[in-house]
């Protein structure tokens, strides 16, 4: 993962980044579950999730990518981490279909708790157009 540095950032991935510690803090984010998934001859892959995202997708029109930011960890003084993430919208419902590699062994796969998932507010173009630059970002907006 990618790890941008604060200093290194322009203005308005600054700005982007102090909103997405806005909604945090307003509880905004919801918890996203593992979803397991597989297709004739393909299964998600760990740390694929961009990737999983779209061709799951593009297997049934009425699944949609959604690109966000799972937070990762709070530093208690209004700073987050936030882990570049895509996870499928299906029937109103968000589902994350990229396995943890924490238990890569495990068959089935073990499962996990919800993870928090942030929407990225703007296109998809812009999204991608941070990566891999911004993979993981710890960011406080008070420091």
């Amino acid at each position: 993962m990618s790890q941008i540095d604060r200093l290194s950032m322009t203005p308005e991935i600054r700005d982007y980044f102090t909103s997405l510690c806005k909604r945090a803090g307003a509880d905004t984010a919801v918890p996203v579950s593992f979803v397991s998934v597989s297709d004739v001859g393909w299964v998600p892959s760990a740390r694929a999730c961009h990737a999983n995202a779209d061709r799951w997708a593009s297997l049934k029109p009425a699944r949609k990518v959604v690109r966000g930011w799972l937070i990762g960890a709070t530093d208690g003084a209004g700073g987050y981490l936030f882990i570049a993430h895509s996870v499928v919208e299906e029937c109103g419902e968000l589902h994350d279909i990229t396995p943890a590699d924490s238990f890569p062994d495990v068959v089935p796969l073990k499962p996990e708790p919800p993870r928090l998932f942030l929407r990225h507010e703007g296109s998809l173009e812009s999204f991608d157009a941070m990566l891999p630059q911004c993979n993981s970002v710890s960011f406080n907006p008070f420091m």
